[in-house]
C-alpha cells in the first residue's frame, strides 16, 4: 500500500508543481547540479535541484495514503461488484448467460440498476428459466439491458435530476427502455413500483444500485 501512496504522492506532487513531479525534479536538478546550479528546498522538505520547485507546496501524506486505499479498495467493474455480492447470484448468472460480463467489464461509464436474487425470484413461475434458455438469449439481453444506463450517475444526480423535472425524470438504457425515476421519502423509485433499496455501490467504470424488483421491455 505504501508503493501506491507512494505513486499518489508522486502524481500529487506533478500538479502541485506545474507538471514537474518529484522524480522529474531529481533528474533535472542532477543536469543541472552538473552545471553549478543550486534549486531551493522542495515541498516535503528534501533539496529540490530545479527553481520550479516551490517551497509551498506540500504533499500531505496522509491525504495521499488515503487515496490509496480508496482506490485500492474500488472494485475495477461494475460486474466485479455484481459477482462479489451474495444477494446477486442470479444477476450474476444472466449477466454471463447473456454476454454482456465483458461488455459491462469496459471502460464504461455504467449506471446499473441490479436486481436482487429475490426481486428474480418473484418473477412469475418459469418466466427466468425460460430467459436463461440458450435460445432465448436475445430476450434475456433486452431484459438486461433494461437495467444499465451508459453514464454513471449517483444517487445525488438521479435526485437532483428529479427535481430538475418538477418531481420525476426520465431516463433511456442501452436497451433502449424509458424508465421514469422519481423520490418518494428520500429513496428512488424506478416507474412507481421498484424502489432503489442500497444506492452508491462505486466502481471504476460506474455505480450499482441495488433494486427490489426486475424492469421488464415494454414489448
Amino acid at each position: 500500500m505504501a508503493d501506491i501512496a507512494d505513486l499518489v504522492a508522486f502524481d500529487l506532487g506533478r500538479a502541485a508543481h506545474g507538471g514537474i513531479g518529484r522524480r522529474d525534479a531529481i533528474r533535472r536538478g542532477h543536469r543541472r547540479r552538473r552545471r553549478g546550479v543550486r534549486g531551493r528546498v522542495g515541498g516535503a522538505g528534501r533539496r529540490c535541484r530545479v527553481r520550479a520547485c516551490d517551497a509551498g507546496a506540500r504533499i500531505d501524506k496522509d491525504k495521499a495514503m488515503n487515496l490509496a486505499k480508496f482506490i485500492a479498495q474500488m472494485p475495477a467493474t461494475v460486474v466485479d461488484i455484481v459477482a462479489g455480492s451474495a444477494d446477486h447470484e442470479t444477476l450474476e448468472k444472466a449477466v454471463i448467460a447473456a454476454g454482456l460480463a465483458e461488455t459491462l467489464s469496459g471502460p464504461g461509464p455504467f449506471t446499473v440498476f441490479g436486481p436482487t436474487d429475490k426481486a428474480f425470484a418473484a418473477l412469475p413461475a418459469g418466466a427466468l428459466d425460460d430467459a436463461l434458455k440458450p435460445e432465448n438469449v436475445e430476450m434475456l439481453r433486452k431484459i438486461l439491458g433494461c437495467h444499465v444506463v451508459s453514464s454513471k450517475a449517483m444517487a445525488a444526480d438521479v435526485i437532483a435530476l428529479a427535481e430538475k423535472g418538477g418531481g420525476t425524470a426520465e431516463v433511456t438504457t442501452i436497451g433502449n427502455c424509458r424508465l421514469r425515476l422519481s423520490v418518494v421519502d428520500g429513496k428512488v423509485k424506478i416507474d412507481d413500483v421498484v424502489t432503489v433499496t442500497a444506492a452508491d455501490l462505486a466502481a471504476g467504470n460506474g455505480v450499482v444500485h441495488v433494486i427490489d424488483g426486475v424492469l421488464m421491455p415494454a414489448n
